[in-house]
């Protein structure tokens, strides 16, 4: 995964010229397309193309295919299903924990604003800004919020291979298991013995 990442980071997929570099803590490749999701320290997961399409220019964000809704905190870990329709995502701040649970299109088309993405980000109107964050907005919908304010963050994830329930696990060592579609807790347990 190391060199795959490095080659697209190095490509200048990850961010524009004119966006603040966030530290990167979790990365996970499309099942479906030549992309990687990830998330870092600015609590936003992004979905990027690895191979550029279009000429590289300074400051474009061409590669970017879809930014989904903040969480609180930095972003420790990330999960796609094999369909790629369903995204989780746990973060960690001040001894808090959140996991939110995505849909997304399998195929998803980014036509309607690949003009705007191919320009420098600094050049973006307010219109487009507008336009983009609203096409973000509709491909990429909140399932489900699990906000945990005394687990002492959350640290992982896995969606379990029918993507119906996601695992998470924090500072706290408990293992928390949570219906994918509602979020409602189905069964919480201590992976070990304690002594």
């Amino acid at each position: 995964m190391l060199p795959l990442l490095l080659i697209f980071l190095l490509n200048g997929a990850g961010w524009s010229q004119t966006q603040e570099i966030a530290e990167l803590h979790a990365v996970v490749t499309h099942p479906l397309r030549d992309a990687v999701l990830f998330g870092g320290a600015d609590g936003v997961p992004k979905l990027y193309r690895i191979f550029r399409v279009k000429n590289r220019q300074i400051g474009d964000d061409s590669n970017r295919l879809l930014e989904f809704p903040k969480l609180d905190g930095r972003i420790f870990d990330i999960d796609v299903n094999t369909n790629a329709t369903r995204v989780a995502a746990v973060s960690s701040l001040d001894g808090r924990g959140q996991l939110k649970i995505f849909e997304m299109p399998a195929k998803l088309e980014t036509k309607q604003v690949d003009g705007i993405l191919q320009k420098p980000t600094h050049q973006y109107s307010a219109d487009e800004k507008k336009k983009l964050a609203a096409f973000f907005a509709e491909q990429a919908k909140v399932k489900a919020t699990v906000d945990l304010p005394d687990c002492g963050g959350l640290y992982a994830l896995s969606l379990s291979p029918d993507s119906k329930v996601v695992a998470v696990g924090g500072k706290d060592g408990m293992v928390r298991m949570y219906e994918a579609e509602s979020g409602e807790l189905v069964r919480e347990f201590v992976p070990v013995v304690l002594e």
